[in-house]
């Protein structure tokens, strides 16, 4: 895990994935915003803040819909209609 800047912690990360690629070693930083807001304004995130937002988002427009986490740390959204 990486150290969160002063920018993700403005944004309320208050934690952040490094990814390193196996091939060529260059690292990608994930900060793990709980914000909508700044989810959509970054257009950055794992499977946990999209699933955040699209529950959200469905709630939003009247559907059923939860958020579910499974033992290997992947989270999804269900949605009935």
């Amino acid at each position: 895990h990486g150290v969160p800047s002063a920018d993700d912690l403005a944004g309320g990360a208050r934690r952040v994935e490094v990814y390193r690629c196996g091939r060529c070693g260059a690292q990608t930083r994930f900060p793990r915003y709980n914000d909508p807001r700044r989810l959509l304004a970054t257009r950055r995130g794992r499977c946990g803040e999209w699933a955040n937002a699209f529950t959200l988002f469905c709630r939003a427009l009247g559907f059923q819909a939860r958020y579910v986490l499974d033992f290997t740390d992947h989270v999804w959204t269900e949605v009935w209609s």
